[in-house]
């Protein structure tokens, strides 16, 4: 049931992309539907994961050890958004982690096809109804005209995710 759950908060949250975020006050911490699916993801696994001091521990102490000694300069709010660009970097790389544990290999195939039919679709249907991005900029949005961005709102993002 979790991962039924988890794969549709997934699926959901790639194709909403950055459209639907929230953040923290007047922070530029933001969180997205993509975030909290794969947040959720790791609940749901995190009785199956065994840690053991491998390479990919070693990597996730080395960042935390920059991200402090690089913000040994910098006031509270810059360490958050530093610990939260750090966090959701970790989650996202190591995300498959947990998603070998509760998919099966169809399962991760669907998902993928899923994925790969709809991503094409809402990038056609988004440059044809809504090319330009400009009306953004006061919200924070790069300059963008007509260029495909899908909901990931950034062209050269959406690119990679094709």
């Amino acid at each position: 049931m979790a991962a039924r759950i988890s794969a549709f908060l997934i699926l959901l949250g790639f194709l909403v992309g950055n459209l639907f975020r929230f953040s923290f006050s007047s922070s530029s911490i933001h969180i997205s539907l993509l975030d909290l699916a794969v947040i959720f993801l790791y609940l749901c696994t995190l009785h199956k994961i065994k840690f053991k001091l491998n390479i990919l521990t070693i990597f996730i102490l080395w960042l935390f050890i920059t991200l402090i000694i690089g913000s040994l300069n910098h006031w509270i709010i810059g360490l958050l958004e530093s610990f939260a660009y750090l966090f959701r970097y970790c989650l996202y790389i190591f995300s498959f982690i947990p998603i070998n544990l509760i998919y099966s290999q169809s399962q991760k195939k669907s998902l993928i096809t899923a994925l790969a039919f709809m991503f094409p679709i809402i990038g056609a249907i988004q440059y044809f109804w809504f090319p330009d991005l400009r009306p953004f900029i006061i919200y924070g949005w790069d300059e963008h005209y007509l260029r495909v961005f899908g909901t990931i709102l950034d062209p050269n993002f959406y690119g990679m995710m094709l």
